[in-house]
């Protein structure tokens, strides 16, 4: 019987808008065209676990003048997302095949204009939950790529996880809570609308949404782009 194998892996490796985590890390000649490549953009934004892209093709969309990268661990989703934003002549989209804590390999500090992490894995049993993307050391590093005035928007179905990471956020000392709410829908009322297919499935089967914008204080700048909506909707 023949092997099988993912299609998708090679089409990862061969497109030159996806950037792929080896065994071995980042092949050092793709950081540097990445990083040549993030010069044309004045404005850079990330989202880590950016699943199928509905939520990144939104915002690109909304916003061509700004670069958004995308980081995901699924050679489909990586793939799919690009694919889907080719057809939809989106040329300001570039997908990171990759751990996402691997960030700081890529970026430099205050470069970003705004971090998107919805609906991260949150590893509910208490021996797991070492393994959850907001934790004091991790922060620390994202807040070290924020521009000042830059958001931080954190969205997830699960309230426990919810709740922890915001205090985690708000202890670090860096940011400042624009908006929170444990129940999305609710709140926006008739002008909701999900940012991606996870979160609308979420909805549908009845689970409340918590979501909260944070701005990177420390100077007190606005940072250009920090503007970003949290939603194409917002």
């Amino acid at each position: 019987m023949e092997r099988w194998q993912n299609q998708y892996i090679a089409k990862v490796k061969t497109h030159p808008r996806i950037m792929e985590e080896g065994d071995e890390g980042f092949d050092l000649s793709a950081v540097l065209e990445f990083k040549a490549f993030k010069k044309q953009y004045p404005q850079v934004a990330v989202e880590l676990g950016s699943g199928s892209g509905m939520h990144l093709l939104q915002l690109a969309t909304k916003s061509p003048e700004a670069l958004f990268v995308g980081f995901e661990l699924r050679y489909k989703r990586a793939f799919r997302t690009i694919e889907k934003g080719e057809k939809k002549d989106l040329t300001n989209i570039f997908m990171i095949r990759g751990d996402a804590r691997r960030i700081t390999e890529l970026f430099s500090p205050r470069e970003l204009s705004a971090l998107y992490i919805h609906f991260p894995d949150p590893w509910e049993k208490h021996r797991w939950r070492k393994n959850r993307l907001i934790q004091d050391g991790f922060l620390s590093e994202l807040t070290e790529l924020l521009q000042e005035g830059g958001r931080l928007s954190f969205r997830t179905d699960h309230q426990e996880y919810f709740s922890a990471a915001v205090k985690v956020i708000e202890r670090s000392g860096h940011f400042v809570r624009e908006s929170y709410t444990e129940n999305l829908v609710e709140t926006e009322g008739e002008s909701y609308h999900p940012s991606s297919e996870f979160e609308a499935l979420f909805v549908s089967q009845g689970l409340r949404i918590c979501s909260s914008i944070f701005r990177r204080t420390t100077g007190a700048t606005e940072a250009p782009g920090a503007n970003f909506p949290t939603s194409p909707e917002v």
